[in-house]
């Protein structure tokens, strides 16, 4: 059952990684595991895309000409620009309030659920709220931590320890960016074990002044 469950965890991460790149064009270059030919459009109308492609159904549903390739080429390159803008809009506006929603929030330890990974770090999703932040390498502990791209994961060196898309994580915030628009945390692991180490060896100007 949870062999199931992490599998499912992880193409369902994979494919929403895939489908930010997808983009509009003529052309069919094929997606694994799809038909070699297909097209996608929605009804009622949403996009630009689904009026070209409803026009194009109602023209050869009634045995019109063939379109010019060309003028459509031209016209789903503005559209695949267009929705580019649009996204990363709306991604900055999210993460905007994202950022403005945890800056209170340092202390509390949060479920999650990796949702990238990177040569610098991964990202986590929580679980309840969707904010998304950083965790990097430089802060997981004592490890290298190398990217296997291929498998989309991140494994340490010493410890064999790996963190896949789509693994569950605990995290706790380090810092709130507002004007940057950046959500780091920390793995909830690390800062436990760093505060049992603190308080088995405290710093020495707190025991001067515990003596006091």
């Amino acid at each position: 059952m949870f062999v199931e469950k992490e599998s499912k965890t992880f193409w369902s991460s994979l494919l929403s990684v895939q489908w930010q790149k997808l983009f509009i064009q003529l052309k069919t270059l094929g997606i694994t595991g799809w038909p070699s030919i297909i097209t996608h459009f929605t009804s009622p109308i949403r996009r630009y895309p689904d009026v070209l492609v409803h026009r194009l159904l109602d023209i050869y549903l009634h045995e019109g000409k063939s379109v010019d390739a060309k003028d459509y080429e031209e016209m789903c390159q503005h559209s695949t620009n267009m929705e580019i803008r649009a996204s990363e809009a709306e991604r900055a506006s999210i993460k905007y309030k994202q950022v403005q929603y945890l800056q209170d929030k340092k202390g509390i330890v949060f479920e999650g659920l990796i949702s990238g990974v990177t040569e610098w770090g991964f990202y986590v999703e929580l679980t309840e709220s969707k904010c998304e932040g950083l965790v990097r390498l430089r802060d997981i502990g004592n490890d290298f931590y190398e990217l296997d791209e291929k498998n989309y994961c991140i494994i340490g060196h010493r410890s064999g320890k790996v963190f896949r898309l789509g693994d569950e994580v605990r995290v706790e915030i380090k810092n709130t960016d507002l004007v940057k628009k950046q959500i780091d945390f920390l793995l909830a692991e690390q800062v436990e074990t760093e505060e049992r180490r603190t308080k088995k060896n405290p710093p020495k100007h707190a025991l001067k002044r515990k003596r006091r």
